[in-house]
């Protein structure tokens, strides 16, 4: 059964623009307290004030105050890593500290009263051993600084001034020796005495380095033996012991070179697989073959996997210089194991531990890394099918990549689903929506076209004959044609008035709601069809009698005196001329009908040429 590694929170992703802000402001700040410092302090003013507060307590080190804001400043505009020059600041802010304790102890109230606060007490107790404290406070803010082990420069210190001491002791020895025995002697045992000491401590290096080596302890009991008893040999004896060292330099020689071989094996073969993989990924970033290499648009989804996609190449670019550094530092060390020695050993074995430590961080870091890559390549298909969606599929997906980036972007199923949803949500609501009515414009009054003309209610339709009604007038219908108008039920009169809107060929339409009595005006051209034309009317009566149109007498023309006006016939405006007869019923539809008209007039006007020929 396997078991799914739990992943570490992810920070949330923070703005760039808020830390161009903060670097400017912190470069800034440096700005204001270089040009603070090095005012004069002999003002009143703030600035003056300020000045003469931070030279009083902090003496010359006041002077590298603005340097620790400004630098700050500029890695934070620059987005890059504070780790390391937090480190180096509290390092370097250490050492200036213990420089100012040996300042005061050097110069009495010169170095500021923080200093003098710091070193009065230890003086008045240790006298002039005060110096070891600040000396040693020195050795750590170095180490801190350079990442060195702990205490390893105080290792170091101690031991070059135990061998300064037992260099001048030997000196001063052998200068006795020579006043006493003969300056040949004296030289020899010197030299010998010499060769014994380094000796030893070449076996201390070794028996640190290699304590599984029990050899190592014999071979340096045995040159302290013979470093006791030096003084004590004449001068063969002085030659057999001198003879005596060079085998045990070359035993000891050869224990350094098997040990440096195989070093020198171990850092060839040190550079894993993670830092070829590193070296691959950053080529093919940098030549555009890798995904990650092309640029997302600045839209709202593919906007928020542009900026994972960059944390994920800054992320690369960083663990590729690692890679670099530790490549460096590798090839260095293999250069100098060709040459070993048991100071080579001391210095590479531990640095070839560490080195080894760092290598298997950078493989971590980079299996974490492809863990979050590697479901990259299925997002900016989907972040764009987000863009093209509504826009709250596109917020929300947004908001999730910059909240939990690789949180989100490991469930790409989860989102498709998602998106279907959201899609087939708005898919629908735009089917419900409904279309706006029409709106109705109310004017506030109402018009009665009836004239207050009562209808008689209609009576149910039998199946008795209907009356006769008395003859229309026909107004002498020209060219024999004759216009019928009987009486029909209210069916017919709905009839015509809805076939006035179908189209007839021939013939043209127009619907005009009017008070009764209605006309229904029949076309009797002699061009036309003969074909007969009736006008039904329902058997309502009309409670207006029915009474044909007034004939108009002819134009009456006014003559102007001793000028004839020669007469001129018009046209009589008869009803006759146009074929019109009258039926009194009280329908509010007029159906005009023009057989020679083209096509029904769009309004309740009779287009031009719709009269008689």
């Amino acid at each position: 059964m396997t078991t799914r590694r739990s992943k570490k929170p992810i920070a949330p992703a923070t703005n760039r623009f808020d830390g161009e802000v903060l670097g400017l402001v912190l470069f800034a700040l440096g700005i204001f307290l270089a040009i603070t410092v090095a005012l004069p302090a002999t003002g009143t003013g703030f600035m003056s004030m300020t000045a003469g507060a931070l030279s009083g307590w902090l003496g010359w080190s006041a002077y590298l105050l603005p340097l620790i804001p400004a630098a700050f400043g500029v890695l934070v505009f620059l987005g890059r890593d504070l780790r390391g020059l937090a480190r180096r600041v509290l390092g370097g802010a250490l050492v200036v500290l213990s420089l100012l304790c040996l300042h005061e102890l050097a110069r009495p109230g010169e170095a500021g009263h923080l200093a003098s606060v710091l070193m009065n007490p230890v003086f008045r107790a240790a006298s002039y051993g005060a110096v070891l404290l600040p000396l040693v406070a020195i050795t750590l803010g170095l180490e801190v600084m350079f990442r060195l082990s702990p205490t390893v420069l105080l290792r170091r210190f101690f031991r070059t001034v135990s061998m300064m001491l037992a260099g001048g002791a030997g000196m001063v020895q052998s200068a006795v020796e020579a006043r006493q025995e003969g300056k040949v002697a004296a030289q020899a045992r010197a030299r010998l005495r010499g060769g014994l000491a380094a000796h030893i401590r070449d076996l201390e290096t070794l028996k640190k380095l290699y304590p599984q080596a029990r050899e190592l302890s014999s071979w340096q009991q045995e040159a302290r033996d013979a470093a006791r008893t030096l003084g004590s040999l004449d001068e063969t004896a002085l030659k057999a012991t001198e003879k005596q060292l060079a085998g045990w330099r070359d035993i000891s020689g050869g224990f350094v070179l098997s040990a440096g071989k195989e070093l020198h094996g171990a850092v060839v073969a040190e550079t894993p697989q993670a830092a070829v993989q590193l070296t691959a990924l950053q080529g093919d970033v940098k030549a555009g073959r890798h995904v990650l290499a092309a640029e997302l648009p600045s839209t709202l989804a593919s906007g928020a996997l542009e900026g994972v996609r960059r944390a994920l190449v800054m992320d690369l670019h960083r663990l590729s210089a690692r890679a670099a550094a530790l490549e460096s530092a590798r090839s260095k060390a293999e250069k100098r194991l060709e040459k070993p020695g048991a100071g080579v050993l001391l210095r590479e074995v531990p640095a070839a531990e560490e080195r080894r430590t760092r290598w298997a961080d950078l493989e971590t870091a980079l299996g974490e890394w492809k863990e979050r890559a590697e479901h990259y390549p299925l997002w900016p298909d989907l972040a764009q099918r987000y863009d093209r969606a509504p826009t709250e599929l596109a917020a929300e997906l947004a908001a999730a990549l910059t909240r939990t980036p690789f949180v989100s972007m490991a469930e790409p199923e989860v989102w498709e689903q998602r998106l279907k949803e959201g899609l087939l949500s708005a898919a629908q609501a735009a089917e419900a929506q409904v279309a706006p009515a029409v709106p109705v414009i109310d004017f506030g009054f109402d018009v009665d076209f009836d004239f207050g003309i009562k209808k008689a209610p209609v009576p149910a339709a039998s199946s008795a004959p209907a009356p006769a009604s008395a003859p229309t007038p026909t107004f002498g219908v020209p060219k024999g044609k004759l216009a019928q108008i009987t009486a029909a039920p209210s069916a017919a009169a709905e009839q015509v008035g809805h076939a006035a809107g179908a189209e007839v060929p021939g013939a043209s339409t127009l619907i005009i709601s009017a008070p009764a009595p209605v006309l229904v005006a029949q076309s009797a051209l002699a061009d036309a069809a003969p074909g007969p034309v009736t006008a039904t009317t329902s058997t309502v009566s009309s409670p207006l009698p029915a009474a044909p149109l007034p004939s108009p007498g002819p134009r009456q023309t006014a003559r102007r005196p001793g000028k004839p006006h020669p007469r001129r016939e018009r046209p009589s405006m008869s009803p006759q001329n146009w074929g019109l007869s009258i039926s009194p019923f009280p329908a509010s539809i007029c159906s005009i009908r023009f057989p020679n008209c083209r096509s029904a007039p769009p309004s309740s006007t009779i287009r031009r040429g719709c009269g008689p020929n």
